[in-house]
């Protein structure tokens, strides 16, 4: 970055490990903030890549790797266009800033955890009173998959809802020849606008009382998973002046209007939006089709358009116009 013509480059880490990089292009005026993180999922399944995970190869015009897609094609894309606006002066009234964060895929899953039954000795599980809690478990995991639908506002602006995973976690029993007591499952909702907290678990937990209701000998609770706290959805005014500049480098790079549309994933947006900024919560190459599987890969074209889109963006919103 230093190379490319950035000032003011810093590390910034809560802890020494997992550093957040950040570089500014000009100085003064409105800021301009560009953000990407460099974290990944873990790779899986090393035997279903083609090419390794950690070894980026270029094929047929797409970049294999892990996070080439999700979202290091992006950072790169990033860091480029504000290179290329330090060969041009730097911004006309201004500063780009490029933020790069270390911890994006950690965050914004609201997890819940359950079920606790009998553990005993297996033998014994149909001579005396028992409840399988593995049982249980799929029994309300069924019933969740077929009936649990959170509330939420509808928005003509917010096409579509909430989206469900059941399961993205679960454990139970201990061993052979012991009767499983305890088991448990994560899920992971994905909100939209103006859904709550305190609404979402208002939802979880008359849905699983109203299961208890229907089987006394069912245990259940409801537990958010402390390192994944709420995170509130990111939205921006449509009529923002940085929705327009963005549309616009857009539409003179790929020739076509880019419609507004609700971002399904969790991004940092949520945190720049908490902290009073506007901010388009995602915009940028690929696709999440392939993020966060084998084979991850991003077209080499989307990320140079994309290089140009983020420029001509910074340039029209700090002041150059067209």
């Amino acid at each position: 970055m230093k190379r490319l013509g950035y000032e003011g480059i810093q590390t910034i880490a809560l802890e020494p490990e997992r550093p957040n990089l950040v570089g500014e292009i000009g100085g003064g005026g409105q800021v301009l903030m560009l953000n990407g993180h460099v974290d990944t999922k873990p790779p899986g399944d090393l035997s279903e890549w083609e090419t390794g995970p950690f070894d980026p190869v270029i094929r047929e015009g797409r970049l294999y790797g892990l996070g080439s897609a999700d979202m290091k094609g992006a950072v790169a894309a990033m860091v480029y266009a504000g290179g290329a606006i330090a060969e041009t002066g730097g911004p006309p009234n201004g500063t780009l800033r490029i933020v790069l964060t270390a911890d994006e895929e950690a965050g914004s899953r609201f997890g819940a955890r359950f079920l606790r039954g009998t553990q005993m000795h297996s033998s014994l599980s149909d001579q005396v009173p028992s409840v399988n809690a593995s049982v249980k478990l799929a029994q309300v995991l069924a019933r969740m998959a077929a009936d649990f639908k959170p509330q939420y506002p509808r928005d003509p602006a917010v096409p579509g809802g909430p989206t469900v995973n059941l399961g993205v976690t679960m454990s139970g029993g201990v061993y052979f020849g012991i009767y499983p007591g305890h088991a448990e499952f994560g899920m992971d909702i994905r909100t939209v606008p103006g859904m709550t907290q305190p609404g979402l678990l208002a939802d979880l937990t008359s849905f699983v009382q109203k299961l208890q209701r229907e089987d006394p000998e069912l245990d259940v609770s409801v537990e958010p998973v402390p390192d994944l706290d709420w995170l509130p959805p990111s939205s921006i005014d449509p009529g923002h002046p940085l929705v327009a500049a963005t549309q616009s480098a857009a539409q003179d790079v790929l020739q076509r209007q880019v419609p507004l549309k609700t971002m399904p994933a969790f991004t940092d947006g949520s945190y720049w939006s908490l902290a009073g900024a506007a901010c388009i919560p995602a915009f940028g190459p690929g696709t999440l089709l392939v993020a966060h599987r084998p084979n991850e890969n991003v077209p080499v074209d989307e990320l140079t358009q994309a290089a140009r889109i983020y420029a001509l963006t910074a340039l029209r919103y700090l002041g150059e116009g067209t």
